[in-house]
């Protein structure tokens, strides 16, 4: 994981230090996540280095709370917890510093030879495992409003995607996959699989950031899993998972509801916009719908 020295708050360092019992002589910010939660790999006077997350608000202090509790579960698919302190305003979380290969980072993704049949291996053993208990059920679908995407496509960049005509033909097959799919199970789900979540060790790869993992459908990762990496160079969805048509129409709603939204960034938009086209061609190709007539990516 690529990082850059910051600048730890001073109650932050004193409380990694109170915990570890030593002192501490760096701090570099992982240039990966997204939540406003502090997260530091931190290296002490005798050369061992962790990694330090802390939550800063009630929300990134639940979700901190649910990943301490996955990661008690997840049975070297995790890295190892070195210790939790909940004992101040909002709790901190120390795991250890993974030292392999981390496959993505803002400066690009890197998958060498057979990584992602690594990760698919993973996943496998993942999706047989119970979640623990405490863990909330994954909620159901939201019903996706496709008479609004339908409405939008003319004169949109969607309609690189796919023609207005295509969306409109295609849309209620579209939406009756989407609302039957059943998100609910005992499977233990990471929640967030993409490759910067994860790092290839040389005994496995190990899962990062569990703040979203849920109890429920042992297919959840996979389906959230195989979109992303096929745009980094995996193998196309339906070749790992073809009767995910449920699970593809459900993702291309929520990626083009989320392309619409015009407060999102842009680069954010216009990766929505491919995982979209990956998804929809996943949904096709598993459901027997019309090819789509636009570009593989705009």
């Amino acid at each position: 994981m690529a990082s850059e020295q910051g600048e730890a708050p001073a109650e932050l360092r004193l409380r990694v230090e109170a915990a570890l019992g030593k002192r501490s002589t760096a701090w570099d910010r992982p240039d990966t996540g997204m939540s406003a939660a502090h997260r530091f790999v931190v290296t002490f006077e005798d050369g061992s280095r962790l990694f330090a997350k802390a939550a800063t608000t009630e929300q990134t202090a639940a979700l901190l709370r649910n990943e301490r509790l996955a990661l008690a579960h997840a049975e070297g698919l995790g890295p190892e917890v070195i210790a939790w302190v909940d004992d101040a305003e909002f709790p901190l979380l120390l795991t250890a510093a993974l030292g392999g290969h981390w496959p993505a980072s803002h400066g690009g993704v890197d998958w060498r030879s057979g990584d992602i049949e690594r990760v698919l291996e993973a996943l496998e053993r993942l999706r047989r495992m119970p979640a623990p208990e405490g863990l909330a059920p994954m909620a159901a679908v939201e019903p996706i409003a496709w008479e609004r995407i339908v409405a939008s496509v003319a004169g949109s960049r969607l309609e690189r995607i796919a023609s207005p005509g295509w969306f409109e033909r295609n849309a209620p097959a579209l939406a009756a996959a989407a609302s039957s799919l059943d998100r609910t199970g005992s499977a233990f789900v990471h929640g967030d699989m993409r490759s910067d979540n994860l790092c290839l060790m040389p005994d496995g790869p190990r899962f990062v950031d569990w703040s979203s993992a849920h109890m429920g459908s042992a297919l959840a990762d996979l389906a959230l899993f195989l979109p992303a990496s096929h745009l980094e160079g995996g193998p196309l969805p339906f070749t790992v998972f073809p009767e995910g048509g449920e699970w593809a129409a459900a993702q291309a709603g929520a990626t083009l509801v989320f392309a619409l939204d015009e407060a999102a960034p842009l680069w954010l938009r216009r990766i929505a916009r491919w995982l979209s086209a990956i998804n929809l061609d996943w949904a096709v190709a598993s459901l027997g719908l019309e090819p789509r007539d636009g570009r593989k990516r705009d």
